[in-house]
């Protein structure tokens, strides 16, 4: 496994420490861009 000079907590229970640089986002805020994404596709295509 890659190690990383520095950890954080991640504030989550079973994923423990991870590296410094990476970011926590939710899962559901992707799904509303991708969402937000096709809608327009679908309505720019009609």
């Amino acid at each position: 496994m890659k190690t990383y000079p520095a950890y954080k907590d991640s504030g989550v229970d079973w994923l423990g420490k991870i590296p410094k640089h990476w970011e926590i986002r939710r899962l559901g805020s992707r799904f509303k861009e991708r969402i937000k994404y096709q809608i327009l596709i679908t309505l720019l295509y009609q």
